[in-house]
């Protein structure tokens, strides 16, 4: 089995899109585009050279892979949700505040700040 270490980066520039992605119908555009570019990217890859692919954030493209499949096509996967808070209260991780995520607003409890 061919084995591979390295690093492939593929990054859409989402700091003007982000804001014309609004709603469900915005939500459904923005998986689909993560997947499609993800797709994409790694058929122009020698991907017989790579055994599993890992993606560290996963939330980008999660609900479109569950309708439209792997955009790795038969290669193992593996990702990180990372915006997941079904167990925030269990693990006592503080809530959202205004402007701030649930790491950022733990970081300034901590350091006093918040």
């Amino acid at each position: 089995m061919a084995s591979a270490t390295g690093t492939v980066l593929c990054e859409l520039d989402n700091s003007a899109a982000v804001e014309h992605f609004h709603g469900v119908f915005g939500f459904a555009i923005w998986q689909w585009l993560w997947h499609h570019v993800l797709k994409n990217h790694f058929a122009k890859l020698d991907s017989a050279a790579y055994d599993v692919v890992h993606v560290t954030y996963f939330d980008d493209f999660d609900k479109a892979t569950a309708v439209l499949g792997s955009p790795f096509g038969r290669h193992a996967f593996t990702g990180l949700l990372m915006n997941v808070r079904f167990h925030h209260a269990e693990m006592e991780v503080p809530r959202s505040r205004v402007g701030g995520s649930p790491l950022q607003n733990a970081v300034h409890a901590s350091a006093g700040t918040a």
